[in-house]
């Protein structure tokens, strides 16, 4: 599979800025219309939610190294 693909997970910005967000599902419609569901923390520490279209977000490299469960 190739690294253009966005899957659940991948840290997210949109285009012009603004909180991280998680993707949390990438819906199953027609490819053009597909849209990426997304959660972020905002500046209050709310949840918060919502879709977006692929051609509005980035992905972000936050951090390469795997993660472990702490002993």
């Amino acid at each position: 599979m190739s690294d253009n693909f966005i899957r659940t997970g991948d840290v997210v910005q949109l285009g012009g800025g603004g909180c991280l967000m998680t993707v949390s599902r990438v819906g199953q419609r027609v490819v053009e219309a597909r849209p990426i569901a997304c959660i972020w923390f905002d500046d209050d520490g709310q949840l918060k939610s919502g879709d977006f279209v692929i051609e509005s977000l980035r992905r972000v490299i936050v951090d390469d190294r795997p993660l472990a469960i702490a002993p």
